[in-house]
């Protein structure tokens, strides 16, 4: 089972919002700390709640990929499925979800 944040802070002690901001890099908390809260995270199986984090950034990540094409099957050829393949390669890349 995934933990959270506070899960993190409780193993070390410590508040929720240091462990968040020990998880997102933040300048002002010290290596140490971030390296034992990344420890304690591992230890407890703790991924990120995406949705939570696309609220307190007001991003999603998320390309909207649009292709308009006079043809009947825009992806049967070659040059079609490259270009696709380009973009979910980038995407990948870039931790970015598509949309289609």
């Amino acid at each position: 089972m995934s933990s959270n944040i506070k899960d993190i802070a409780k193993k070390l002690g410590i508040s929720a919002a240091a462990v968040s901001k020990a998880l997102n890099n933040r300048k002002d908390i010290s290596e140490k700390l971030k390296r034992k809260v990344r420890e304690a995270a591992k230890e407890l199986n703790y991924t990120p709640n995406s949705i939570a984090k696309r609220l307190v950034t007001n991003k999603s990540n998320t390309i909207g990929v649009f292709i308009f094409s006079r043809q009947e099957h825009t992806f049967s050829n070659d040059l079609g499925l490259q270009f696709l393949g380009g973009i979910l390669i980038l995407l990948f890349l870039f931790q970015l979800l598509i949309l289609t």
